[in-house]
């Protein structure tokens, strides 16, 4: 810091405008993904494993989110994955599972 070779940064947003991260479209993709959370985009399975996530606070393991939803845990492991490949969803070590957006 002394000899100016690094600096030192109080407030994120300092650190984005110094690397010129534009963060309009981050927030843009937030925006667009919570308008595609709607029950009318998604199966019925889809929607009882999101509703039930969102009834465990947004993260749930995998035994209680098959109890939750009353979907079997090999069903829910596809329907899961397939969350995951629309980036709903997101897996997390201890077979932990947590709604994203």
């Amino acid at each position: 810091i002394h000899s100016q070779k690094a600096q030192l940064y109080l407030d994120p947003n300092r650190l984005f405008e110094e690397l010129q991260w534009d963060l309009g479209s981050a927030q843009n993709e937030r925006v667009e993904r919570k308008l595609l959370f709607k029950e009318e985009n998604f199966s019925p399975e889809e929607w009882s494993v999101i509703t039930a996530l969102e009834n465990a606070g947004g993260e749930s393991l995998l035994d209680e989110l098959s109890w939750r939803s009353q979907i079997t845990v090999g069903q829910l492991a596809n329907l899961l994955l397939q969350l995951e490949f629309k980036g709903l969803v997101r897996s997390l070590p201890g077979k932990r599972f947590r709604l994203e957006g």
